[in-house]
């Protein structure tokens, strides 16, 4: 594999830690240079004046080798003019063959305005990503409504992509790297911002989305109705989680679509993941790879959610359900007691 430089655009949330998307970023691209002595894995930082030791600290565990910051008083608060001029003009000095953005809803506004800027073509919304020997990247992204995969090549450089959060794993290493760190500056001043931050409200868990979410108790078509669904938030309240579901419900009204799971909808990274009347179609599965545990309950002993989950209950969720929620109540009568 030739040299190859790889431009991670890193991104803070409002109590200036690393949102999770980058350091999954930094993970998947130190393991697709894994091999390449020449492969360099840079992350871009741009925030306030402080500082950003713990920032670092995460970074050299996931596999960057350097670290640009571009840190400025003015850059305290989110402005996608000011944001899109900074990573536009780092790109240009650090001239990396890829650039990369979480799928977020800042990083979904910023790449096209920065390969906008730089003139190249972009890929968005990617679930998978791989780099051949010759340090070309294959960008990989769900197409006519989740039916297909499609996987695309970027003829211009940088070549570029916007990556889902969730769908890769963040890997820590014991021996971090010894990374670099730079300060780099990028002018700001001069440009006509036409939007003002007047007010900046904090996300209460809930607003915080389903890909966020420790416990996800999802419903499909299985679960029938709105009340199917009434239950399934029950069980998702005595869980301290939040209530997910299948294309399928949402196409039939009963969950708005923040609540899909999927490859048409979110990607969740739970710690308990439980799919009540899922069939797990391979559109469902795509959206639960980094789940830790999922528990399966469906009334068909063949459905192939079976296949995918590490623990599986053959039964009506109409029945099992409710017999969860009381046992479930019980523990914590007994805690308090």
């Amino acid at each position: 594999m030739s040299e190859l430089k790889i431009l991670i655009v890193g991104e803070l949330n409002q109590n200036n830690e690393l949102v999770p998307v980058t350091l999954q970023l930094t993970s998947k691209t130190a393991e697709m240079a894994k091999g390449n002595p020449d492969a360099k894995i840079q992350v871009l930082i741009i925030g306030q004046r402080m500082s950003y030791d713990f920032v670092i600290e995460q970074l050299a565990k996931t596999g960057a080798n350097e670290v640009i910051i571009t840190n400025d008083d003015i850059l305290r608060d989110y402005n996608v003019t000011r944001y899109s001029r900074v990573i536009s003009e780092i790109t240009r000095r650090e001239n990396p063959d890829i650039l990369l953005f979480g799928a977020t809803h800042r990083g979904r506004e910023l790449a096209p305005v920065v390969t906008t800027e730089l003139e190249t073509g972009l890929t968005a919304d990617c679930t998978k990503l791989d780099i051949t020997d010759d340090g070309v990247l294959l960008a990989t992204r769900p197409t006519y409504g989740g039916k297909l995969n499609a996987t695309i090549v970027c003829k211009t450089m940088p070549q570029s992509a916007t990556v889902r959060p969730n769908v890769f794993k963040i890997n820590e290493s014991d021996e971090p790297n010894d990374i670099k760190v730079r300060f780099d500056w990028v002018n700001t001043f001069d440009l006509d911002i036409k939007t003002e931050l007047l007010e900046t409200v904090n996300e209460t868990e809930n607003e915080k989305g389903i890909e966020n979410a420790k416990v996800v108790v999802a419903g499909g078509r299985g679960m029938k109705s709105k009340e199917g669904f009434a239950l399934l938030e029950e069980l998702a309240a005595c869980l301290g989680g939040v209530t997910g579901a299948s294309r399928a419900v949402v196409d039939m009204g009963l969950m708005p679509q923040s609540a899909q799971v999927g490859q048409t909808g979110k990607n969740v990274s739970a710690k308990l993941y439980i799919a009540c009347g899922i069939s797990g179609a391979a559109q469902h599965i795509a959206g639960l790879n980094s789940c830790d545990k999922i528990v399966a309950i469906n009334i068909d002993k063949d459905a192939p959610i079976f296949r995918y989950a590490d623990y599986g209950i053959v039964g009506d969720a109409f029945e099992i359900i409710p017999k969860l929620i009381s046992e479930l109540i019980k523990i914590k009568n007994q805690h308090k007691e």
